[in-house]
């Protein structure tokens, strides 16, 4: 069973970084590079959007990335066969093998929990 079972959302994403606490964002950024870890953007609808935010969240703080659209078959690991008969939808993973591509090509700036509280949290 996963440790938190909601659905994180533009109306929920206040509550779900007030639910967040060291026991499930154990990874420290500078770890990176040291351990495996695995994050999975899912469900990439490339022709539904212009411009993609994705974030990996370490227990000090979080690494905000930016894909265009038309960047998206290019990405380091996409794939367009996620889901059997799909069309239009991919995904592609974060982890220690496909870490420099999205830092070097992808990263936009680093954020403190603080300062994404106060910025979801300003936007109400």
């Amino acid at each position: 069973m996963k440790a938190n079972e909601a659905v994180i959302n533009r109306f929920n994403s206040v509550d779900q970084c007030k639910k967040a606490n060291l026991g499930n964002r154990a990874l420290n950024s500078t770890d990176m590079y040291n351990y495996n870890f695995d994050c999975n953007i899912q469900q990439v609808k490339r022709l539904e959007f212009d411009v993609l935010y994705y974030g990996l969240f370490f227990a000090d703080r979080i690494a905000i990335f930016k894909m265009r659209s038309n960047e998206i078959l290019s990405c380091f690991g996409y794939s367009d066969k996620q889901h059997k008969g799909n069309e239009g939808e991919g995904q592609f993973h974060l982890n220690r093998r496909s870490i420099d591509y999205h830092m070097q090509n992808h990263f936009v700036q680093w954020l403190t929990y603080e300062e994404l509280y106060n910025l979801l949290n300003s936007e109400k």
